[in-house]
């Protein structure tokens, strides 16, 4: 007998275009595992209602359908009392897949507001480690729907910034390319 229960999840990410975003394969997941997932796009919602609205509509979400788990991924620009107010009535998760560069003060705060945080880069594990003892590495996954080779028409858009000095034009030529130069810009 199986014990598998599962879970009613909002999963709170960026679902524009089919498989566009990582969060779409990632929610496909869940329900692959049987779980029942909402996806909330915060900020198709922010740029129809205002991030102030869609703040609200988010909490009273969460308060009106009792999930199990919210899934942050990132939510950068969403107001930490969102946080607050959903980890009052719920687990919480918060997935962060972006480079150490980018875990700045809002994702060290929003580390600490939710109960698990995971990250994909084992450097910012190791940072959000300091700030949420229920950090984890886990590494995003492989989507043979979305990770393939697209037919895009490819451009070359190269703008070198500096003085031209040295084996610097020599390198330049070298692109076989346009290039912009920028110099004594300072």
């Amino acid at each position: 007998m199986s014990s598998f229960k599962p879970l009613k999840i909002l999963f709170i990410g960026v679902f524009e275009k089919y498989f566009r975003s990582t969060n779409t394969s990632q929610l496909l997941s869940f329900k692959k595992l049987g779980h029942r997932v909402v996806g909330y796009n915060y900020r198709g919602k922010a740029a129809k209602i205002g991030s102030s609205e869609r703040d609200t509509h988010l909490i009273q979400t969460v308060r009106d359908h009792k999930f199990d788990l919210v899934v942050y991924s990132k939510c950068n620009q969403v107001d930490f009392k969102v946080f607050e107010e959903i980890n009052k009535s719920t687990t919480t998760c918060l997935w962060f897949m972006d480079p150490l560069g980018t875990y700045n003060e809002e994702m060290r705060t929003k580390t600490q507001l939710v109960d698990y945080i995971c990250c994909d880069k084992k450097n910012v594990l190791k940072e959000a480690q300091k700030f949420n003892s229920n950090a984890f590495y886990v590494c995003e996954g492989f989507d043979a729907r979305n990770d393939r080779p697209h037919d895009v028409e490819k451009e070359d858009d190269i703008t070198f910034i500096g003085n031209i000095y040295g084996d610097r034009l020599k390198k330049l030529k070298a692109l076989n390319r346009p290039v912009n130069v920028i110099s004594a810009a300072y």
